[in-house]
């Protein structure tokens, strides 16, 4: 039989997806290889920006494809200005690195295993007793209140297991739960997500030498997700636990359909580690990934609702919506994703638990964002019928929230319940520190500048407040400021731009996660360009690169190749 010889172009196709070659590539996939060109290329383009931009559709800049990644190789001047004027792709060069066959092998190993993985999930569905290493699966289901005991309380006065837990309250046996053990099904290749906020808190808390452990486990799970050791939160459909340096427990999440781990917790043992635990909901159930989106039309709707909702009940004039949801509403813009606060202690919770009686199925059950002071968030899957009108909520998203005060007594500030006129003191400017009630539709200024800030587009903190400890206390406020700059054309007041400059070296503090989340946005608003010229001049991108490279790459989140 005739073998068909594939050629070089063929081979990089079927590998890379793409040809060595002049072609056009999304601008926001070319990654900067010499920051030094590039940082040169921002201050030339700042002064010239007209000079490069006939080049743009005739000189190619050079990029290499080099394990997976597009590096800009030359042309940083034609880059910096197409990012300026707003273009989604750029003419390239491109030469590839990569071998394709070595792509090749590891993409047929990896489909590979995504197969054996898949044959082995519908093993156990369609027998749900057993899975296919022979041992007997549980047959717990999710339930929808917290994991607790029976009368929702921890029975502390029952005997603890090794674990620290009540034996028959929180785990299941390690053998039941460990899916086989190390032995497991053979070659996997799930991915290892780290993506709710309560998690990155979690992880900022713990000792270096714990987060090395959490690494390391993270990474084995893109093999086996249920290693010797690991053991099953009781009455939970997904949740699994495992004991890390014997005072930390570190709960995660596989969904074998998937093929996903999610980290949820890395908890230090003790009569706190299971609150507020809920089974997540799967993948493939979700509308969407939390705050991927701005606000729409649906919590436009879910505010309509709440003025029907709430006046005669317990939160009537208690409830509003905060921050970027009014400001952008006094602008006339598309409002901000929809936070609300609720003035009572627990309201929050109280709130959810409220809607979720109301609404039933049509709302997810509460899940918690934080730890310490919870935030709770909900999502609307259905739309609801509330007094003979419909409302189009499908969709819309909700962040929960106590109003709070802020105690600054020890080391760090730590918060408390507190009524609204305290609650401003843990905002970052005057611009944010507005409240609508939902109830009547009336804006609350506790600052008396808020709404004249946002007519002028003066951005500055709080009267009396110190701006240099507003950044200190949260250098990602810095990251803040130059995105409302550059978004709404806003200028700090002078005592704001002077603490920015002398508050620049904080940055260093920040975690890669809260770097990428503010560079993200200001991508997806093709913003960056602009925000990376104002970065410059106030001295912010060194300690920012600085923060960068001193990130511990142990505690990175594992990706495995999707299937």
């Amino acid at each position: 039989m005739e073998t068909k010889q594939l050629s070089i172009d063929e081979l990089d196709r079927r590998a890379f997806g793409v040809v060595q070659g002049v072609q056009r590539l999304p601008l926001a996939e070319i990654q900067i290889r010499y920051q030094a060109d590039y940082d040169d290329a921002l201050d030339y383009v700042a002064q010239h920006p007209e000079d490069y931009e006939e080049a743009l559709d005739t000189e190619p800049v050079q990029v290499q494809l080099e394990r997976g990644v597009y590096w800009l190789q030359d042309g940083h001047h034609r880059y910096v200005t197409a990012q300026v004027r707003g273009d989604r792709d750029i003419l390239v060069d491109l030469t590839i690195r990569d071998n394709p066959v070595v792509a090749l092998t590891r993409r047929a190993q990896q489909e590979t295993a995504c197969s054996d993985r898949r044959a082995v999930v519908q093993t156990r569905q369609e027998d749900p007793a057993n899975d296919s290493t022979g041992n007997q699966k549980s047959t717990s289901t999710s339930t929808t209140g917290s994991l607790r005991g029976a009368d929702g309380r921890r029975d502390r006065r029952r005997p603890r297991g090794p674990g620290g837990d009540p034996p028959d309250e929180r785990s299941e046996s390690r053998d039941d739960s460990a899916g086989g053990g190390s032995g497991g099904t053979g070659p996997v290749a799930y991915r290892v997500d780290v993506d709710s906020r309560a998690t990155r808190k979690d992880l900022k808390k713990i000792p270096h030498a714990v987060a090395t452990v959490v690494a390391t486990k993270m990474r084995a799970f893109v093999n086996n997700p249920r290693p010797p050791g690991v053991e099953k939160v009781k009455d939970a459909r997904y949740l699994y636990r495992i004991h890390i340096k014997d005072k930390y427990r570190l709960i995660y999440s596989i969904f074998d359909d998937d093929l996903l781990v999610e980290i949820q917790h890395i908890r230090l043992k003790g009569k706190r580690t299971y609150d507020n635990l809920r089974d997540p909901v799967p993948p493939s159930q979700r509308l969407s990934s939390h705050r991927d989106r701005d606000a729409g039309p649906q919590e436009l709707e879910l505010e309509r609702l709440f003025a029907q909702l709430l006046p005669g009940t317990k939160f009537a004039n208690k409830v509003f919506a905060v921050g970027g949801y009014v400001r952008d509403q006094l602008q006339e813009r598309e409002p901000a994703d929809l936070d609300v606060a609720v003035e009572m202690p627990y309201g929050a919770q109280r709130l959810a638990g409220f809607l979720v009686e109301q609404f039933g199925d049509a709302v997810t059950d509460p899940e918690p964002l934080t730890y310490d002071y919870p935030i709770w968030f909900m999502r609307f899957v259905k739309d609801v019928e509330y007094q003979g009108d419909v409302y189009a909520t499908v969709g819309a998203e909700l962040d929960l929230t106590d109003t709070q005060t802020v105690d600054r007594l020890g080391d760090e500030p730590t918060t408390r319940f507190g009524p609204v006129q305290e609650d401003v003191q843990r905002r970052d400017f005057t611009v944010n520190m507005l409240y609508k009630d939902l109830t009547s539709g009336e804006i609350l200024d506790p600052t008396g500048v808020g709404q004249s800030d946002v007519e002028r587009g003066l951005l500055r903190v709080r009267p009396n407040e110190s701006a240099a400890r507003t950044f200190r206390e949260q250098p990602r406020r810095m990251l803040r400021l130059i995105r409302f700059m550059v978004q709404y054309d806003w200028q700090p007041d002078p005592d704001v731009e002077a603490a920015l400059v002398e508050s620049a070296g904080a940055l260093e503090e920040l975690k890669r996660h809260g770097i990428e989340k503010e560079f993200g946005k200001l991508h997806r608003r093709r913003l960056l360009a602009d925000a990376l010229l104002l970065m410059k001049q106030y001295g912010l991108l060194a300690p920012l690169q600085r923060a960068w490279a001193r990130a511990d790459p142990d505690t990175t989140p594992t990706r495995a190749t999707p299937c």
